[in-house]
């Protein structure tokens, strides 16, 4: 099974970073997090963080909010990502557009036929 929450958490950390600089990161936070590198990140085990910590793996302190911010909303029900595929596109930019972060340049999550996720970059107006 899929675990959307890794890959749009490791998308928050690894925005904007070149792709070796972005790994050495993922890698420290899942291991900060989880205890290690390949471990899965989880929202309990990032809410079991403070923000500082996460700044302390790497991260800046946006990203530190951004993240807590998304294990808050999926940990507490508000964005439930096991059902994400059955929406339609709009209702995916709205519910990833409550998620801080994710506003001007979203990265828009869509669910393939075959379960897979992939990301499209597209600017989005909101301020």
């Amino acid at each position: 099974k899929e675990n959307f929450f890794d890959d749009i958490a490791c998308s928050i950390i690894e925005q904007q970073l070149s792709y070796k600089v972005a790994v050495a990161i993922r890698n420290r936070v899942r291991v900060g997090v989880m205890g290690d590198a390949n471990t899965l990140l989880s929202p309990i085990h990032i809410l079991k963080k403070k923000q500082e910590d996460l700044r302390g793996m790497g991260i800046s302190w946006a990203k530190a909010r951004y993240l807590i911010d998304l294990s808050q909303k999926t940990y507490g029900g508000e964005l439930k990502l096991n059902t994400i595929g059955n929406l339609s596109d709009e209702k995916i930019v709205e519910n990833f557009t409550k998620i801080k972060g994710f506003f001007r340049n979203l990265y828009f999550w869509r669910i393939s036929a075959v379960g897979a996720i992939r990301s499209n970059f597209f600017s989005w107006g909101r301020t």
